[in-house]
Order: structure tokens, then C-alpha cells, then sequence
């Protein structure tokens, strides 16, 4: 049995890998052997590029080089975390060494190991994201996938604007990067990390109406919105979110249609089958799916690739 028309078109590629952060946290080693062990798995197709930040690019590298096995035929995709700091400077002046570290990486790894996608924090500041993307570019990191991360407690509206304008003077076939979208955080350690459904909904209405792509990262491992005890909060569900991320791009939901997918609970108000994705009364064929992932519902960033995948399978969303 196979995963229907919609679960293929909602679930292809979603999930990026990230086991180097919390809460699994795991050494260089075992996380590059849990990845590789997904990608020959037969959910591969689930899989996306495996996340790294920049510090870590030799040791990734070197590990892959030093054994074939573990980095199998197929070449190695990764996503680079630059930038960081408490404000513009300090994010400017990481990124001479991170774009060593990614020329390293990609020079010193095995054949077609790649940097394909990069992912920062959005510092402070009128412009911030367009001084901080010709930067990028000018240390020769352009070409790639770019997300800026919508920092907490910033106006929405404030921090899409700044990114939009961005994109619009760097972003296409023509520009720096071949996509520049935002990256939001839905969840961390502690409950202040993870932002309310109305800012969720606020940014993925306005990603919509700005034509701007969007990943998300952190405190997504289940399907549906769920109480936990650890840290002790109301946690997002991925159906929740990447699937009000589809209602928005696909024009269906207004913001308020929005907060109730984002804030529902019942598993079976989500449906993945061969009629494509629904939740509730809206529905989205595979082929308006996969049209809205493409223009700009990338996925998510995940430490773990198993729980996501046997949570989907308990609810008889995968085979």
C-alpha cells in the first residue's frame, strides 16, 4: 500500500534534519547516521536537506569524506545557518568565517556535497534584511535558497515589509538568491518560544498576500496541536500549520479561518487522502497541494524524522 495522492503531495520533501539541535541534540555522528539512515529508508521521500550550522561545516565534511558508506551514492544537501548575534554588526561580521566554512565544506566533502539553502536570523533594524542578503552575497554565499528568520516580539507586518523589500531587489533568477522567504520558529525550550495562533496566522496571511515563501523550524514533531508536559505548553501540529500555510497560498482562508486550523485539536478534521489535503470543510486537490508547496511552502526543520512519520501512520494518514 502507498501513500495516497494527497500525503505525497503534502509530504514530499517536507521535513528538513535536524537532530544537531535540541531536544535531541545528537553528536556529529550519530546525527549524520540517522539521516543517512532515513535517506535509504522507504519514507526517503519525505526527506529533505539536512541542517547544520556553519561551525560545524568541516567536521560534517570531513566525517562524509572518511566514509563512503555513510554518505551513500546519492549527493548530500545541506541547509547552513549564518548570521546570528544580538544585531546587524555582529551577524556582518560572522559571516567571513561562514563563507569559509561553506567553500571549505563543499571543496573538502565528498563529490556533490552541497550548500543549497541558508537560514539566518533577521537582525534589527530599518533595511536589516537587505544589508544582511548583499553581505551574503558579496562573500560569495548568493545562488542559494535564502530564509530569514522573523525574530520574537517584532510586529509582523514590520518584519515581512523589511524582508519583502529584500527579495524584491534580490531575489528571482536574476538576483543574488533563487528564493528569499522567511523562516518562521514555532516552538523551543521553554514556553515563550512558541508564538500565539494569531501571530502564526498574521504571518502566513501575510507571506500570502507578499507572494513570499515560508519554512518553519522548532516545535513541530507531532501532526496536531497538542497539549505537553515538556516544556508545559500547548504545542503546534504540522497538519496545523503547513496546512493553514496551503489554505493561505491557495487564497481559501481568511486570517480568522486561519487561527481555527491553527488552534484545531480533532486529528479527524485533517484529511490526506486521494482527493488531496482538507481540514474541515476546505480542501485543496493534490495538484493545488503541490502547486502551493512549489510557490512557497517549503516544510520544516525537525530533530527527529521518526516521530512526524509514525504519528501520520497511527492516524492512518501513511500507510
Amino acid at each position: 500500500m502507498s501513500a495516497s495522492a494527497g500525503a505525497r503531495a503534502f509530504l514530499a520533501g517536507l521535513i528538513d534534519y535536524a537532530g544537531l539541535f535540541p531536544p535531541a541534540a545528537l553528536p556529529l555522528g550519530p546525527a549524520l547516521a540517522e539521516y543517512a539512515r532515513h535517506r535509504a529508508g522507504p519514507d526517503a521521500w519525505m526527506l529533505g536537506r539536512f541542517i547544520a550550522p556553519a561551525s560545524r561545516l568541516e567536521a560534517l565534511a570531513a566525517a562524509l569524506a572518511a566514509d563512503p558508506a555513510l554518505g551513500g551514492r546519492e549527493p548530500w544537501h545541506l541547509t547552513v545557518l549564518v548570521g546570528g548575534g544580538a544585531d546587524l554588526a555582529a551577524a556582518l561580521a560572522a559571516l567571513p568565517a561562514q563563507a569559509d566554512g561553506v567553500a571549505a565544506c563543499e571543496q573538502g566533502g565528498p563529490r556533490g556535497l552541497s550548500v543549497e539553502g541558508l537560514e539566518a536570523p533577521l537582525p534589527p533594524g530599518a533595511g536589516a534584511a537587505t544589508k544582511l542578503a548583499e553581505a551574503l552575497a558579496e562573500e560569495g554565499l548568493g545562488g542559494r535558497d535564502l530564509y530569514l528568520e522573523v525574530p520574537a516580539g517584532v510586529a509582523v507586518d514590520q518584519a515581512l515589509a523589511d524582508i519583502r523589500a529584500c527579495a524584491a531587489r534580490l531575489s528571482g533568477p536574476q538576483g543574488a538568491f533563487p528564493v528569499l522567504g522567511v523562516k518562521l520558529r514555532c516552538g523551543g525550550l521553554a514556553p515563550e518560544a512558541f508564538p500565539a495562533p494569531e501571530r502564526v496566522a498574521a504571518v502566513l496571511a501575510g507571506c500570502a498576500r507578499g507572494a513570499l515563501p515560508l519554512k518553519f523550524t522548532a516545535g513541530l514533531h507531532h501532526p496536531v496541536r497538542h497539549q505537553s508536559g515538556s516544556p508545559p505548553v500547548t504545542m503546534h501540529g504540522f497538519l496545523n500549520v503547513i496546512g493553514a500555510a496551503l489554505l493561505a497560498g491557495a487564497g481559501v482562508a481568511d486570517e480568522d479561518r486561519l487561527v481555527a486550523c491553527l488552534r484545531e485539536t480533532e486529528a479527524a478534521a485533517f484529511r490526506l487522502d486521494e482527493d488531496g489535503f482538507a481540514w474541515r470543510d476546505l480542501r485543496l486537490a493534490p495538484a493545488a497541494v503541490a502547486r502551493a508547496r512549489a510557490a512557497g511552502v517549503a516544510g520544516f526543520g525537525s530533530c527527529s524524522f521518526d516521530e512526524p512519520r509514525q504519528d501520520l501512520a497511527a492516524l492512518g494518514l501513511l500507510p
